[in-house]
């Protein structure tokens, strides 16, 4: 019996091949954002522009030589036209996307001459691909990348080249995402580093210092949320980036700047940014929560200490009333047992019988007393 995870793990190692491509084609890459809230949207969104889509979101491609590609990613979708024409999606259509659009760019294929005029270049594929962009946005909002093989590679071949170079703008974009808000995040660690290091803990443990540690820790943990996850994406998709040029074996062109130097210059210092920023941030988390795991044992040893004091003044008082108690007690005692004894005993006698009487009846409840407490 087949299990489920193991076809599910089967299924996943074939789940994006490389297309086959008969052509130079021109490509169009679009990717916009998808979550579980707001896939169906997106999905119906994309089902205006793109005919036999299915009804449900699933990975899908169109069934013929100029076909558009769909795939569902964690926190996006892409969608890859093919087309022997450049590919111009409508305006209008864009302006009414439900979600924010990440990824729009366009491959086309040029002479070897019109590549070697991009600013950025590079050969690839063991010299028979050089490709080129300037990484900037036209006017429609499209980043624009220029192609030539020197030797018509098999479809298999050309297919497996441009879909990777489609994979190093993607991933450069995704790498980038919400970088400005990452480095927001560096003012407020600071002012949380300035309230801790002023919280001093040479004087009297207090309710009020633990409360604004636990405050501080309340904001960092807050921060945590906040960048975790995409800086763990950042970093994920930057490794992708340069493992998918090393896959193209990218070779520098002579008077260019290659496509990996130019993205390492200024891709490599966002990154290292960004994970200074999560490195500081578990620094102070662990800093502050070292701070109040101090406080909070010092107010233990101060109430237990309050305790055993409180403890100490309980059993002296206790002594105390049971001192008073013996007294008391002695007192009715005598009196009921020499009113008993008076008719028998001669008035010369009474005297004799006070010495007597007295600390025979303070000894017997004092041993009475004795006994019950230690039996309780």
């Amino acid at each position: 019996m087949l299990h489920n995870d193991r076809a599910a793990a089967h299924h996943e190692l074939h789940a994006r091949p490389f297309p086959s491509m008969k052509f130079d084609a021109h490509l169009l890459q679009l990717c916009v954002k998808a979550s579980a809230m707001s896939i169906e949207d997106v999905w119906r969104w994309l089902s205006d522009q793109i005919s036999g889509l299915p009804a449900s979101p699933c990975a899908w491609q169109s069934d013929n030589d100029y076909w558009v590609k769909v795939e569902p990613h964690t926190e996006f979708i892409s969608i890859l036209w093919l087309s022997a024409q450049p590919v111009q999606l409508p305006a209008h259509w864009l302006d009414v996307a439900p979600t924010p659009i990440f990824v729009l760019s366009a491959f086309d294929p040029a002479p070897q001459d019109v590549v070697e005029t991009r600013p950025v270049l590079s050969q690839m594929f063991e010299g028979k691909l050089t490709a080129g962009t300037d990484f900037l946005m036209g006017p429609d909002g499209v980043t624009r990348w220029s192609y030539a093989f020197s030797v018509a590679p098999d479809p298999e071949n050309r297919g497996r080249a441009l879909q990777m170079l489609v994979e190093v703008e993607t991933y450069r974009i995704l790498a980038m995402l919400r970088m400005d808000q990452i480095r927001a995040v560096h003012p407020k660690l600071q002012s949380i580093s300035v309230t801790a290091a002023g919280i001093q803990l040479s004087g009297a443990a207090s309710q009020q210092t633990l409360e604004q540690l636990e405050q501080c820790e309340s904001q960092l943990d807050e921060v945590w949320q906040q960048i975790n996850w995409r800086i763990g994406a950042c970093r994920a998709y930057y490794d992708l980036v340069f493992q998918r040029l090393e896959d193209l074996t990218e070779q520098t062109t002579a008077g260019h700047t290659s496509i990996k130097r130019f993205l390492g210059r200024r891709m490599t210092p966002a990154v290292r940014t960004a994970e200074t920023v999560l490195k500081r941030q578990q620094e102070l988390a662990d800093q502050v929560s070292h701070k109040a795991n101090l406080l909070r044992t010092r107010m233990q040893l101060d109430l237990h200490e309050h305790h055993v004091k409180q403890v100490a003044r309980q059993t002296r008082l206790q002594a105390t009333v049971e001192g008073l108690s013996v007294v008391a007690i002695s007192y009715y005692a005598y009196g009921l047992i020499s009113k008993f004894l008076a008719p028998m005993i001669p008035a010369a006698a009474t005297k004799q019988l006070d010495i007597a009487l007295v600390p025979a009846v303070v000894a017997l409840v004092w041993l009475a007393l004795k006994r019950i407490k230690r039996h309780l």
